[in-house]
């Protein structure tokens, strides 16, 4: 046997310190930048459990990058799936590493890439153009004189009494609006008139509107326009909501104020508001009377989104009506890279859409993955009205733009008509009532109301079991009546047995295992908060933290 073949076989290595890592081929096509795949490198590595939990300075000194850049490639990180972070209160973010069968497609890889290299180049753009006008703006400020070696002052160039000169670009003489940047970002637009008077003769609901120069010469008259906080930009306002739908033909305005579409293509509805029924806790379906029929969806749909008018209930995304759902299913998926799908990822959240756009809707059952086929305007359409409701009833701005993008791909829910019938079958019983329901051979079974509403009442037998009786049916309203029955008697609850179930207060306790303090430490529960407990050296802590790193002893 020779050198080399003893010395192979007496070779042994040591992979007890070694942290083998197993990876998804996937990772060789997959379109990472080199930070991204050297971040991604080291969570894998030490990820030994499938978690990791390194700062971003620690990920900074290993993988030789700025702590900026490791939290954008963090950033993209999450977005792509390749990863999950879980916050910890007090302690650095856990990540842990997702399978490939997670992660997000390659173009949506790229198009991110593609959209984050542009808006470098235009940073790095804008700072190298500010950098050279203030390099030409040293180099035009002239010396000062000399004569015979010594400096006298640079005489003024301007003289007391005249007007200070303007330096730069002078723009061209225009006639009328010629030249008005607002003018031209209006014309074309689709802006719809929201300032002149509709009672005026010759004026049509589908004018365009043509601002006076002195109107817009301040701040404050550009501020009193009729349109919703944060859309004080007419051409941008005008743009996202004049190009939700397009009608062929809208007729003359009325004396009243009002127009006549031609067409009902609306996507916000035109019916007033109808009270709810018998104290029902609806939402508003409709929305006030929009001038100008489509072609007003513009400022007024939103200017009566915001709640005008005496009366009137607040409008909000329940008043969108559907798109067709033919026109619908032949539109185009949106490309990643256009304005209507950043806008949908802005409304919702890029991680939000991923996965809502997986999911079906609650109403209908139809596939969110429609969103992606909705246009620009609607999605702003969305946002707007969004807005408006949770700024007026203070509800969650997601589930509001989530219902309102379902509304638009045709989840509508259909409100059930009662019939004369089911009126008078129902027997109107109130919340805490005893009554029974008979079963389909007559047996009569005890229960309580439990809940009460304008569609149904939901039972709770002695028994424990329950049911719900539908109120729009008179056959199943036929089954209930009401009872003399007195009301069970409740069954006293007795407390679990067992001292450490609830960590009562005065118990002793001796620290095992966990942080925040040292192995044998003895506490005393103090006082019970909710399901915190405070212990006698002032931490607050939960019972289940308690039962998990102290055992009990004995006082």
């Amino acid at each position: 046997m020779n050198a080399t073949k003893r010395l192979t076989t007496n070779l042994s290595i040591n992979t007890s310190e070694m942290n083998v890592l197993f990876v998804h081929s996937a990772l060789d096509d997959y379109p990472l930048t080199p930070e991204e795949f050297r971040a991604y490198a080291h969570l894998a590595r030490r990820a030994s459990s499938g978690a990791a939990y390194p700062s971003r300075a620690s990920i900074a000194k290993a993988c030789r990058m700025h702590e900026d850049t490791v939290g954008v490639v963090l950033k993209n990180l999450l977005t792509f799936k390749m990863l999950e972070a879980h916050e910890r209160k007090g302690k650095t973010t856990l990540y842990t590493l997702t399978p490939a069968s997670k992660w997000v497609k390659p173009q949506i890889v790229e198009a991110l890439h593609a959209q984050q290299a542009q808006a470098g180049a235009a940073k790095r753009a804008d700072r190298k153009a500010r950098k050279a006008a203030a390099g030409a703006s040293l180099e035009s400020t002239d010396p000062p004189e000399t004569k015979g070696g010594v400096e006298e002052a640079t005489p003024p160039k301007r003289r007391v009494g005249y007007p200070p000169e303007t330096k730069g670009h002078h723009p061209p003489e225009t006639k009328g609006h010629e030249g008005d940047p607002l003018r031209r970002s209006i014309e074309g637009r689709g802006v719809i008139d929201v300032t002149s008077n509709p009672g005026e003769e010759g004026s049509s609901s589908a004018s365009v509107a043509e601002p006076d120069t002195a109107a817009h010469s301040s701040s404050k008259n550009l501020n009193s326009t009729p349109t919703p906080e944060g859309l004080r930009n007419s051409s941008i306002f005008g743009a996202a909501l004049a190009s939700l739908v397009i009608v062929p033909q809208v007729e003359a305005s009325q004396p009243d104020g009002t127009a006549h579409a031609v067409e009902q293509d609306l996507l916000v509805d035109s019916q007033d508001f109808a009270e709810p029924r018998g104290g029902m806790n609806e939402q508003a379906t409709s929305l006030e009377n929009v001038p100008g029929g489509a072609a007003g969806a513009g400022a007024e749909a939103v200017q009566g989104a915001r709640g005008a008018g005496d009366g009137a209930g607040r409008a909000g995304v329940d008043s969108i009506r559907p798109v067709n759902a033919q026109e619908l299913a032949a539109r185009p998926v949106e490309p990643v890279d256009g304005a209507a799908y950043q806008e949908l990822k802005s409304l919702v959240g890029g991680k939000n859409l991923v996965q809502l756009t997986k999911e079906l809707t609650r109403t209908g059952g139809l596939s969110r993955e429609a969103w992606l086929k909705l246009k620009l305007g609607e999605v702003q359409l969305v946002r707007v009205l969004a807005q408006q409701e949770a700024k007026a009833t203070g509800g969650n701005m997601l589930t509001l733009a989530v219902r309102g993008l379902d509304r638009l791909i045709g989840a509508v829910r259909v409100e059930k008509r009662i019939s004369a019938a089911a009126v008078n079958a129902d027997p109107q019983l109130q919340p805490g009532q005893r009554c029974t329901v008979a079963d389909q051979v007559g047996v009569l079974t005890l229960g309580v109301v439990q809940e009460v509403n304008a569609v149904r009442y939901k039972i709770q037998f002695d028994d424990g079991n329950g049911r719900n009786i539908d109120r729009t049916v008179a056959a199943q309203l036929c089954t209930l009546k009401p009872s003399d029955a007195p009301l069970p008697v409740a069954a006293p609850v007795l407390a679990p047995e067992g001292p450490t179930l609830f960590v009562p207060t005065g118990t002793s306790w001796r620290r095992k295992a966990g942080k925040g303090g040292q192995i044998g430490e003895l506490v005393t529960v103090r006082a019970v908060l909710g399901n915190k407990r405070e212990l006698s050296n002032g931490v607050k802590l939960f019972f289940y933290e308690i039962q998990r790193d102290f055992e009990q002893v004995q006082a």
